[in-house]
């Protein structure tokens, strides 16, 4: 999906680091959001974070961990 310049060794506790990040935020914090907060019924919560997280994860990805390097630049794949 996407490329980075970064080595294997740097990308991919970087993109573990995320993953872990990502299932603790879903486990908890967004299903308590919507569920007591906002009274969401949990049949309904989970899809509703399943698509928040989905999307905060790509923009994350492509932003931070598969950058790529360029000229002392650090760009995304849609600059180049």
């Amino acid at each position: 999906m996407f490329h980075s310049s970064a080595p294997l060794r740097v990308a991919l506790p970087e993109y573990y680091s995320l993953a872990v990040v990502v299932h603790l935020l879903k486990s908890y914090v967004i299903l308590e959001i919507l569920t007591r907060a906002l009274h969401i019924p949990l049949h309904f919560a989970k899809p509703i974070a399943e698509v928040v997280l989905f999307a905060g994860n790509y923009l994350i990805q492509k932003k931070f961990i598969f950058k790529k390097k360029q000229a002392g630049k650090e760009t995304t794949e849609e600059e180049n």
